[in-house]
């Protein structure tokens, strides 16, 4: 698998992670189903430029922003990004 992007937000309770691609963000919501255990990941939602997609994952007391930053950036296929202006 090809390396891409990926942004992470903190929206107080849930990290929004934005991703490069739809096959990228559906493998990225599977791997971290298998590093956390969550149920909920919110569904797909698709940018106006069809090109990256974003997904929730709930914060909990064994998943914060930085514990999936950590994770992400443990990945080779994942290139993290700043936020985006």
């Amino acid at each position: 698998m090809a390396e891409f992007r990926v942004w992470v937000r903190s929206l107080g309770h849930a990290s929004r992670v934005r991703v490069e691609g739809l096959a990228n963000a559906r493998w990225l919501v599977e791997r971290l189903g298998q590093l956390f255990i969550f149920k909920d990941s919110r569904p797909f939602v698709e940018d106006e430029t069809n090109v990256f997609f974003s997904f929730h994952v709930p914060h909990n007391s064994q998943i914060s922003r930085i514990r999936i930053e950590k994770a992400l950036a443990r990945l080779p296929e994942v290139k993290m990004m700043l936020e985006p202006a």
